[in-house]
């Protein structure tokens, strides 16, 4: 890490509010407090997204956010795949099928959407952010106040000599 953060930087990062943990996959700075926010003030968040109007009229979302954040809260995150999540929510029967049965990918997608909307909006104030990311059905807890705070992106490496050549070849075949 030390080659794509000055000191500066890093110094920067710790706070007396809290400590973040640096990510060279991703370039993400992710705040502690994602990892160890109490059950409690998970739990009461997720009352209020459920109790808001946009997810009142949406049963079958708040099903499955419900089912993916009580998982989490119980140790079972690495168990959310597609076909577990499709029995236990949406009822399918043992020869569910996630390559020909879309429901899970469709409807966390439609998740993920409602959620944004949901802190765009009426839970912009909220003191905790619950995401479920791209890729996964494993949902994310987040400080607020950590989500708003500014964060450092990795400096872009410079090109190696072996990108540069083939840049120049193809300069020479478009010209």
């Amino acid at each position: 890490m030390d080659k794509f953060w000055s000191t500066g930087q890093i110094k920067a990062l710790h706070s007396k509010a809290s400590t973040r943990i640096l990510t060279a996959k991703d370039s993400i700075i992710l705040p502690l407090a994602e990892i160890a926010q109490s059950n409690s003030d998970i739990e009461a968040q997720l009352h209020r997204i459920l109790t808001d109007e946009s997810f009142q009229n949406a049963p079958q979302l708040s099903t499955l956010l419900s089912y993916l954040v009580s998982e989490a809260l119980q140790g079972r995150a690495a168990e959310l795949k597609a076909v577990t999540i499709a029995r236990a929510v949406f009822r399918r029967d043992e020869s569910f099928d996630a390559q020909n049965d879309t429901i899970v990918r469709v409807e966390a997608g439609r998740l993920r959407r409602r959620l944004a909307d949901y802190y765009e909006g009426q839970g912009c104030n909220d003191p905790l952010i619950i995401d479920i990311p791209k890729g996964g059905y494993k949902p994310r807890f987040t400080d607020a106040a950590d989500a708003h705070a500014p964060r450092l992106a990795t400096p872009a490496a410079p090109p190696t000599a072996e990108a540069f050549d083939t840049r120049q070849s193809a300069w020479k075949v478009a010209a």
